[in-house]
């Protein structure tokens, strides 16, 4: 079955020691639940005893929920509730905790009753009394105390009128228990000696109560005792009864404690039956249970310790990372939780020693084991024999370059070494046999004459856009070396040009003493905890090829022109993998959203507009919100889209004694189909410039001259 009880009327059950809203409770109670037809409250200093009496069809049962004040307490408050409902329900064999669901401020509490089931009869015509002697009156029983009814059903005979009081019948349930003591039972009585107006002992009261004793006696359980009880408080067998439920409650609590089977449940037993005659048994029990107790955390601990030295002697072998720190520990702790990983971390390390001694013997072989290793154990050793390889390298293909003393000899050194201390040495030489092997030029006209040509021959397998610029395409191109200035400083640009038939691809070498790869990155202010973007420039190449050259690639030589532009930046393009795509343009007359500059000489004035394709670049701007490190670069990656994906870049700064220099590879489509990118094809010549930029924007660059590019065929 399931009652329905509310917080407030739980609360009300454990705070209302005086019994002052027990008829309310029971009303709420009653109203709330359809089939009970009775619902009455025992109580005993702070024990509590709730009885409930439900009809279903013919058939009438009595459920108990026997303890104290804290339990309707934490019910009231809605904790430890199925806890605290077994508990209730476990000193009655008849009642079992089904569980309990708390809605809203509603307590739904679900019982299950196993005892045998009884009709309930209907009520009887009770005969009116005898009139009683005048002269000698039934002798008036003392007012009880009573306030409310008992759980059973009602008596046959209605209670003649008269005050009503509660009375407590002894023998309560001690203190904290959830198991009531015997005897105490609340039942309602008239101020008269018996309710029938009959002496006690004689008529149909008595015959009632020595029916009610032999059904007591037959079904010789709690419930059918303390039922006695509770109609027959004063009977002569009231004694029987009362000692015949204390030692069925016993037997209940003692079978409670044995299936619990833990310290609790066997201190509760001792504290409410310190006299019970299972006294040393269970006494015993509770030793044991408390030295298995004992024993198990003494086991907890040692294994938590012997846990704690194996996870520290596993942080000591990570720390350590040798084969020897993980094949010690293995030895220890071979089953371990970390013995799988440690199996792979030392089959790692002996991988990585067989691949490094397997690759020293050659430059290729160290090489290799540092591009698929670049973090190896050996790493260091690596680059450093590395190192070595290639000095001896360069020095044996520089005697055989000047003993050869050819143009293909020099070339090759200078494409695979552009950045070795001979380099200088092996161009002069370069240009001294050049001079010498040189055909007499070709007749050029228009713009192109004198103009420097860069060829670009169609090669069967062109070169990875990496940066490197080591690539076998690139010594089928000639090279070429040209100033670039700003008038005051000059530097050398040599480019090397190849297509596949498919996409141009343009190397660009030059010096600069140190690698710039940081635009306008964010520094963080200690004092005013927050980021600033600091002025600091990258280095950057930039390419414009013109739709018509110009007489002077000059913006503000005062010629107009149409270019279409690449712009390779070190920050950009390095986090990318492109350069930006766009277009300039030079006009004597107004363009919207362009800006006006005066031209050289005070001649008048030009319009320069600058802008990029369409679509997004491959990097993003980005502002830091909270402390990510003193230094935070200003650009994240992102993904081009459109007109400007079309150019991928690469770059690499090579440090050579003192100084260095940049390698940087762009390519493109030949023909990208759009509108704002010049196409290349073989045999229609185009016209380019360049200029270099260090750690500089805008106006501060060197520059090239014009430079007429050829595709060529096979």
């Amino acid at each position: 079955m399931e009652l329905s009880l509310t917080k407030d009327e739980a609360y009300q059950i454990a705070s209302d020691s005086l019994n002052r809203k027990v008829d309310d409770i029971r009303k709420g109670v009653l109203a709330a639940n359809p089939e009970l037809v009775s619902f009455d409250l025992v109580r005993s200093g702070d024990d509590v005893t709730v009885l409930v009496g439900v009809r279903r069809g013919p058939d009438r049962f009595d459920l108990r929920l026997l303890g104290n004040k804290h339990d309707y307490y934490r019910l009231s408050m809605g904790v430890r509730l199925d806890e605290t409902l077994t508990g209730l329900a476990a000193a009655d064999p008849n009642t079992e905790a089904a569980g309990i669901v708390l809605q809203g401020d509603n307590l739904r509490v679900r019982l299950r009753y196993t005892g045998p089931l009884s009709t309930a009869p209907a009520p009887a015509p009770v005969p009116d009394p005898p009139p009683a002697p005048a002269a000698a009156p039934a002798p008036a029983a003392p007012p009880s105390e009573r306030t409310r009814r008992t759980a059973t059903p009602p008596r046959p005979d209605p209670p003649p009128p008269g005050a009503e009081s509660e009375v407590a019948v002894p023998g309560a349930q001690t203190r904290g228990s959830s198991l009531p003591s015997p005897g105490t039972v609340v039942v309602r009585e008239s101020s008269s000696a018996s309710p029938s107006g009959v002496p006690p002992g004689t008529g149909p009261r008595a015959e009632e109560e020595e029916a009610a004793l032999r059904e007591a006696r037959a079904q010789d359980s709690l419930q059918a005792w303390t039922r006695f009880l509770e109609r027959y408080p004063e009977s002569a067998q009231a004694a029987e009864a009362r000692e015949r439920a204390a030692s069925l409650r016993e037997e209940a609590a003692y079978r409670t404690a044995l299936q619990r089977n833990d310290a609790e449940g066997y201190q509760a037993f001792l504290e409410h039956f310190p006299a019970s005659p299972r006294l040393q048994e269970v006494q015993a029990r509770l030793r044991a249970v408390e030295e298995e107790r004992r024993r198990a955390a003494a086991e907890n601990q040692a294994r938590h310790a012997a846990d704690k030295r194996r996870r520290d002697a596993y942080s000591e072998a990570r720390r350590l990372d040798t084969a020897d720190s993980y094949r010690i520990f293995l030895t220890v702790f071979p089953d371990g939780p970390e013995a799988a990983e440690a199996r792979k971390q030392l089959a790692a390390i002996q991988v990585d020693e067989k691949d490094f001694e397997a690759a020293r013997g050659s430059l290729e072989g160290v090489e290799a084991y540092l591009k698929a290793r670049p973090k190896g154990r050996h790493a260091p050793e690596a680059r450093r024999l590395a190192e070595e390889a290639r000095a001896r390298a360069l020095g044996a293909e520089w005697e055989s370059a000047r003993a050869a003393g050819t143009t293909e000899a020099f070339e090759g050194f200078l494409a695979r070494w552009p950045q070795a201390p001979q380099a200088a040495q092996a161009r002069s030489a370069l240009e001294g046999v050049r001079r010498v092997q040189a055909p007499p030029l070709r007749p050029e006209s228009g713009r192109s004459q004198g103009v420097p040509v860069l060829a670009a021959p169609r090669v069967a397998q062109p070169p990875a856009v990496d940066g490197r610029g080591d690539d076998p395409a690139w010594r089928q191109a000639e090279a070429i070396d040209f100033p670039v200035t700003d008038g005051t400083a000059i530097n050398t640009l040599r480019l090397r040009a190849v297509h596949d038939g498919a996409r141009l691809y343009l190397l660009a070498q030059w010096s600069d003493p140190s690698q710039d790869t940081l635009y306008r990155p964010w520094r963080w202010d200690t004092a005013q905890r927050t980021y600033h973007q600091s002025a600091e420039l990258d280095d950057a190449l930039a390419v414009a090829w013109y739709r018509t050259p110009p007489s002077d690639p000059c913006m503000l030589q005062g010629d107009e022109h149409d270019a279409d532009t690449w712009l390779w930046r070190a920050h950009w393009s390095e986090i990318s993998g492109h350069a930006d795509d766009g277009r300039l343009r030079v006009s004597r007359g107004r363009i919207p959203q362009s800006n006006p500059y005066a031209t050289r000489g005070g001649s008048g004035q030009v319009w320069v507009k600058q802008e990029p394709d369409e679509g997004a670049p491959g990097w993003f701007f980005f502002i830091p919100v909270e402390f990510q490190g003193n230094l935070v670069a200003s650009y994240r990656p992102q993904e081009p889209r459109g007109s400007r994906s079309d150019v991928r870049a690469r770059g690499s700064w090579t440090a050579k004694g003192d100084g260095g220099g940049w390698t940087v590879e762009l390519s493109r489509a030949l023909d990208t189909g759009r509108g704002d990118d010049v196409a290349f094809a073989v045999g229609q010549p185009l016209f380019a410039a360049f200029a270099v930029y260090d750690k500089s924007d805008k106006g501060k660059h060197l520059s090239s001259g014009l430079i007429h590019f050829e595709l060529r065929g096979r």
